[in-house]
């Protein structure tokens, strides 16, 4: 009985939405990540450019060649940190991504949490534009950064599987590995396609909140 209803543990998680608002980032660019991604960099630094004047009729807006974020680091690194075996018993993932981007983005992050590092993967975020507004508010732009230990989703699926058995000392049932295959392999899709540029606005060291290139920028006044 406790065999099943930690399997359904798992599995419920994936499908309920538990999330957090969080900080911010530090490390500067990795140029080569940076042009894998194909995107016009110029373009997506006017942009946060743009944005940033937003708040220049009210604050001196400065542009900095580097600002402490390191909540956002800390955000992709508890995003990629292995689910404990107490995280699994509890149902809870402890994150709170209510402020991190829109709800399609949230919840695949929640997914992330859930499967991504049992499966190999992990994530993080790549500045590379800072800009200083009014005293503890800022805005960092840049790009999430992943990384995988498998390129073939059903070997990641083994890997999230033999870490599962291998902390709860419970065998999987089939249906429930036919619905992590599925899971694992549109996660790693995720993975493949989240190349938007991404802002966050924070206050006093703390993120306040995240958007995406493709969002209006008014979201921001």
């Amino acid at each position: 009985m406790k065999r099943i209803l930690t399997i359904l543990i798992v599995i419920s998680m994936l499908f309920t939405t538990d999330v957090w608002a969080l900080d911010i980032i530090n490390v500067m660019p990795d140029d080569s990540f940076v042009t894998s991604l194909g995107r016009d960099t110029k373009a997506d630094l006017e942009y946060i450019k743009s944005i940033a004047n937003l708040y220049s009729t009210r604050y001196v807006v400065r542009e900095e060649k580097y600002i402490d974020s390191t909540a956002i680091d800390e955000l992709y690194r508890n995003l990629s940190a292995p689910l404990t075996l107490e995280q699994i018993d509890s149902g809870q993932t402890g994150l709170d991504l209510s402020q991190i981007g829109k709800k399609e983005y949230q919840s695949n992050l929640e997914k992330f949490k859930i499967l991504g590092g049992l499966s190999g993967y992990k994530c993080e975020f790549e500045p590379i534009a800072f800009y200083r507004i009014y005293r503890d508010v800022a805005l960092v732009g840049g790009y999430v950064k992943y990384t995988k230990t498998h390129t073939d989703p059903y070997e990641a699926y083994w890997q999230y599987i033999c870490s599962i058995e291998g902390m709860t000392k419970e065998i999987v049932p089939y249906d429930t590995r036919m619905k992590l295959v599925d899971e694992i392999a549109k996660l790693s899709e995720f993975i493949d396609n989240d190349k938007c540029f991404k802002i966050f606005l924070f206050k006093s060291g703390k993120i306040d909140s995240m958007y995406e290139w493709s969002e209006n920028i008014e979201n921001f006044n």
